[in-house]
C-alpha cells in the first residue's frame, strides 16, 4: 500500500493482492461497494473541481486504469507498473465471478456502447454471466435503475459511462443497490487490443501530457509555500 498526494487528494494505491484482498472483503460484507478505475483525464477533472475530488475520494477502492498514469502519480516499482499495464486487477476479479458462477448487470450509455462493453468483457473472460443489461440516459430515473438492477439480483455492477454520470449514480444508488460491487470502468481503458486503439491512445496521450503539467504546476506552488520569508 503506498499513499499518494494530487492536488490535495490523498489516494491509496493497493498491490494487486491487497486490491485482490480487498475486493473479496466486498464480495462477502453484503453491502454495495465501489471500485473506480482512474485515468489521467479523470485525474485532470478533478485538479479543477471540488465535487470531482470528492467522488475520488468517496471510492471505496481506486485502480489504475494505464501504467503511465500510475508512474505520473509517483509510483515507479516494477512489479506494480507491470500488474498495471497488463491490466491484471480486471482480469483476475472477472476470473473470480465468471469461474464462481457470478453475475454481472451491465451499464452504458448507448446501444453502440452497451455492445461493445459486452463485447470487451466477454473477450476478456468468455464465461461471465451477464443478468441483466440497460442504457443509461441523462435524466436516468434512480429509482427505475434501482429496481432493475436489484430485480436481477447480481454480484457485481460493471458500468462505462462518462465519469460525471457516473459519480452522480454511484452517489445516489450505492445505499439502495443489493449488489456486492460497482466497478465503474472508463472510456480511456483498453480492454480489448484488436479494437481499433489509434485516436483512444491519442487522447490518452493528450490528457497524461496535461496530467503531467498539473502535477508540477502543483508541486511548484508547494514548493513556494514553503520558502522561508525574507
Amino acid at each position: 500500500m503506498q499513499k499518494v498526494d494530487l492536488f490535495g487528494m490523498e489516494l491509496v494505491d493497493h498491490s494487486l493482492k491487497e486490491a485482490l484482498w480487498i475486493t473479496d472483503s466486498f464480495l462477502k460484507n453484503g453491502a454495495p461497494n465501489t471500485i473506480l478505475f482512474i485515468s489521467a483525464k479523470m485525474l485532470v477533472g478533478a485538479g479543477g473541481s471540488d465535487m470531482q475530488k470528492e467522488w475520488l475520494k468517496a471510492a471505496d477502492l481506486i485502480i489504475w486504469s494505464d501504467a503511465q498514469v500510475l508512474q505520473q502519480a509517483g509510483i515507479t516499482s516494477k512489479n506494480r507498473i507491470h500488474e498495471v499495464e497488463n491490466q491484471d486487477y480486471i482480469k483476475e476479479v472477472l476470473k473470480k465471478l465468471g469461474r464462481n458462477r457470478k453475475t454481472v448487470y451491465l451499464l452504458a450509455e448507448s446501444e453502440e456502447q452497451l455492445v461493445k462493453l459486452r463485447e470487451d468483457l466477454l473477450h476478456l473472460r468468455s464465461d461471465l454471466m451477464i443478468a441483466g443489461e440497460r442504457i443509461v440516459s441523462l435524466d436516468e430515473n434512480v429509482e427505475t435503475l434501482v429496481n432493475d438492477i436489484n430485480s436481477r439480483t447480481p454480484t457485481a455492477v460493471i458500468s462505462r459511462l462518462p465519469y460525471v454520470e457516473q459519480e452522480r449514480l454511484m452517489m445516489e444508488t450505492k445505499r439502495f443497490l443489493c449488489a456486492e460491487v460497482w466497478m465503474a470502468l472508463n472510456y480511456q481503458m483498453i480492454l480489448n487490443e484488436e479494437r481499433p486503439v489509434a485516436v483512444k491512445k491519442l487522447l490518452n496521450k493528450w490528457y497524461h501530457f496535461v496530467f503531467q503539467k498539473l502535477i508540477k504546476k502543483y508541486k511548484d506552488e508547494d514548493e513556494t509555500k514553503e520558502l522561508p520569508l525574507s
